[in-house]
């Protein structure tokens, strides 16, 4: 597994949950990512800002190590990612958080679906 490509990948994740972290005010200026605009009402979604803490985190903490992955850490942060209940894939960003949820959970999905595929997926199990 290519580090840069996780690290790269768990940045584009939290930077689509990155909106969601904070309670946002109608008419507040907010910073878009080429200016500032008048922002729509938006409510913090907890979950986005608890997953987007854990993903700036792993990434950093990946950027931070020298040496490559250990299959054991891939392991760890594949059952933390798309393990199934309670896992980041089991995550979706809160219909109430205010406008631009629906399509926020379209890209989310998309950047999901691109560092799945960086890990290494296991043959299914069963009668051979």
């Amino acid at each position: 597994m290519e580090k840069q490509n996780l690290i790269n990948g768990l940045r584009s994740l939290a930077d689509e949950l990155r909106p969601f972290t904070e309670n946002v005010q109608a008419g507040s200026r907010v910073w878009n990512g080429t200016a500032y605009v008048t922002s729509e009402l938006r409510q913090l979604d907890s979950y986005a800002l608890m997953w987007w803490n854990t993903l700036t985190a792993i990434a950093d903490l990946i950027e931070a190590q020298r040496n490559p992955l250990e299959p054991e850490q891939i392991e760890v942060l594949q059952k933390k990612l798309f393990g199934g209940m309670g896992s980041f894939s089991d995550y979706c960003i809160d219909s109430c958080c205010g406008e631009g949820v629906k399509i926020a959970n379209a890209r989310l999905n998309e950047s999901r679906t691109k560092l799945f595929k960086f890990f290494p997926q296991k043959p299914p199990s069963g009668p051979h």
